[in-house]
């Protein structure tokens, strides 16, 4: 399992009890980072954003819980608990919680 951090092998775990929500902040846990894949959890207080920004890699967002604006390349999505959107590389993209998520 190279790569994993921040979780505890060999044992069922759920995402939701992994991060906290902290006051007008946006948090990131690394779960994976390794040359094939990255995986990080974030959590977010209502209102609090990631300004635009592009990748070189896709992306796929899942929200847990919450409620989420996500523009890509000037589009808007609504997300909602158990939606998922990828990204695809190079797009620029956004995010803004309207909900804490």
């Amino acid at each position: 399992m190279a790569g994993f951090k921040n979780i505890e092998k060999g044992k069922v775990f759920s995402l939701l009890d992994l991060i906290d929500y902290k006051t007008h902040r946006v948090i990131s846990l690394t779960l994976c980072d390794s040359e094939s894949l990255r995986i990080v959890l974030f959590s977010f207080d209502k209102d609090e954003a990631i300004t635009e920004e592009q990748t070189q890699n896709a992306e796929q967002f899942t929200l847990l819980e919450g409620k989420m604006e996500v523009v890509i390349e000037g589009k808007k999505f609504m997300l909602e608990e158990n939606d998922s959107i990828i990204i695809n590389p190079d797009e620029e993209h956004s995010l803004l919680a309207l909900t804490p998520c």
